[in-house]
């Protein structure tokens, strides 16, 4: 699985400290359990918000400073053309140099590389970058409780996320149930890692399914189907019955000659009838 952290978090709030340390936890598991993370190259544009790149890369160094090793494709480094941050990455990485800063292509190519994207924290960079997944139909998680416009996303993430029609009842009670990044909990790292493998999965094995004929209003043929199946048989009869009723009514009609063109005694006497002549 391939990720990337995407957003940036305020260092001077109050509970910067906890959101940095299960941040940093959660990162160090995702890379024991052989995770691949993508990184941007970019530039602290504001000195009161840290990038959350700043901190992946921060939190691989200490994880290999515990005697744990990095493949050299772990880590990509996504370099915006004509910009760079001037960081120097010693882990083992492959760089990524994309093709063009123009937003949208750009950030398609970046989605590119990737599995899921996970939000956290952020400004507007992330709530665009939100909308480009739900158009494109990529995985996006959101680490409630960094503040900025994840806390946002995530209020609205059960209401207007095309996601959550791929889940189940329970996969939608265990997201609701996603642990908060600001408060102190030994377990945050192992429920995220559950929560954002359940996402990648339910979310791509979704996306197969209703790669179909799409009605007007974006309801699938196979979602189509599942609603008629919960029809009931008073309401089945009552629709064989208008079916049945407008078919008669067809075939009425059409017998009666009232589909029928009208040939007026004018238009036969234009018709000439030419006969050969021996």
């Amino acid at each position: 699985m391939k990720v990337i952290f995407t957003g940036s978090l305020d260092i001077h709030a109050k509970d910067f400290e906890i959101v940095k340390e299960n941040f940093k936890s959660l990162v160090k598991t995702l890379a024991y359990k052989d995770v691949w993370f993508v990184i941007r190259d970019v530039v602290q544009e504001n000195i009161n918000r840290i990038p959350i790149d700043y901190l992946v890369h921060e939190a691989l160094e200490e994880y290999c400073k515990d005697g744990s090793k990095l493949s050299k494709r772990s880590l990509v480094v996504f370099k915006e053309p004509g910009i760079s941050s001037g960081n120097k990455v010693i882990l083992p990485h492959i760089t990524h140099s994309a093709t063009t800063s123009y937003r949208i292509d750009f950030y398609k190519e970046l989605l590119d590389l990737v599995d899921i994207v996970i939000g956290v924290g952020g400004e507007f960079g992330l709530l665009r970058l939100t909308m480009l997944c739900e158009w494109i139909r990529k995985p996006i998680l959101f680490l409630p409780g960094a503040g900025g416009s994840t806390d946002f996303l995530w209020q609205e993430f059960f209401k207007k996320s095309y996601q959550t029609m791929l889940f189940n009842y329970k996969q939608i009670l265990k997201l609701k149930q996603t642990p908060m990044i600001n408060e102190h909990n030994p377990a945050y790292s192992d429920t995220m890692y559950d929560l954002i493998q359940m996402v990648k999965e339910t979310v791509e094995k979704g996306i197969i399914e209703t790669q179909e004929f799409i009605t007007p209003n974006n309801i699938s043929i196979t979602t189509l189907f599942s609603s008629l199946k919960k029809f009931s048989l008073g309401l089945w009869v009552l629709i064989i019955s208008i079916i049945i009723s407008l078919c008669s009514l067809a075939y009425y009609a059409g017998d009666k000659g009232f589909f029928k063109k009208d040939v007026s005694k004018t238009d036969v006497d234009d018709k000439k009838i030419y006969r050969k002549v021996p």
